[in-house]
């Protein structure tokens, strides 16, 4: 089970997990003015695209400017910065135990 935001929207599963916080990145990295955060804002809706979504690929796809750390087969960090550190989001996914489990 995972949880979107503060809403506590359920997601019954880790794909829908993943597209959900790309969906998520894609949404903020659009609000920024920035060129080099737009150009990610770009690749991400672009990436979304795939029929299967590998963030590793997403990962070597972009610049340093974001990156995806793993932390379990389902827990994952997906980190933006850019390079003077003016622009910095951080989405994680993280399966939860259903209380009534």
């Amino acid at each position: 089970m995972f949880y979107a935001g503060l809403d506590g929207q359920e997601i019954n599963s880790y794909e829908a997990a993943q597209e959900e916080a790309l969906r998520l990145l894609e949404a903020e990295l659009q609000t920024s003015s920035q060129p080099e955060i737009q150009a990610l804002a770009e690749t991400v809706s672009d990436f979304q695209k795939h029929e299967v979504l590998d963030l590793n690929d997403l990962d070597n796809k972009t610049s340093e400017a974001l990156s995806v750390s793993w932390f379990d087969d389902h827990h994952f960090v997906i980190a933006v910065m850019n390079a003077k550190e003016s622009y910095q989001l951080h989405l994680e996914v993280l399966p939860t135990l259903d209380a009534e489990d």
